[in-house]
């Protein structure tokens, strides 16, 4: 905002936008927040030139719903970015295990769709399927790249311990332009 921008937030978590909107009292950054779901985005065509995902829609929403949403919403030249959880996280995350450990614990093919045991559905669609998912919603991709952690990192995420994510890649990063 300060340096021109115009910002829209959306989340489909009420205590989220709860703390975005105290955050902004806070910082005196006031923009729209919207309660909804990235899956179907109460905006017209066009609406922006980047959308960012930080695990909230590229996590839990249907990527072969948000991401054509995405690309609706997005503008031709702008750019989609997002974070995820790695494939070899979620592939090495057993369904009733509360951490990834050093073995794959799931087909490939399952993970795709994650019930988790909590109730909750997490999407992770492996990286051959979402590049084409990308390209058939009118995505170049751009980059992707795999994060490993420095040895002496910490985390407050009991899913992915230090020495996990130290030494194999824990986040991925999507970096997509619109054509």
């Amino acid at each position: 905002m300060r340096a021109g921008g115009r910002p829209v937030g959306i989340d489909n978590s009420a205590e989220q936008l709860a703390t975005a909107e105290a955050l902004q009292q806070e910082f005196g950054l006031v923009f729209p927040l919207i309660h909804g779901n990235a899956e179907q985005v109460p905006l017209p065509d066009n609406s922006f030139d980047v959308a960012i995902s930080e695990y909230g829609a590229s996590s839990w929403c249907d990527p072969t719903l948000w991401i054509p949403e995405a690309a609706r919403l997005v503008r031709s030249g702008g750019q989609l970015i997002f974070l995820r959880n790695s494939t070899l996280v979620e592939l090495c995350t057993a369904p009733d295990a509360e951490a990834a450990g050093d073995r794959l614990s799931r087909p490939y093919a399952d993970v795709a769709r994650i019930n988790r045991p909590d109730g909750g559905t997490h999407f992770q669609l492996p990286t051959g399927p979402m590049i084409k998912l990308l390209r058939q919603s009118g995505f170049q991709l751009d980059e992707l790249t795999e994060y490993i952690a420095p040895a002496n990192a910490h985390s407050d995420y009991g899913y992915v311990p230090p020495e996990w994510a130290s030494t194999w890649p824990s986040v991925e990063l999507w970096k997509a332009t619109r054509q």
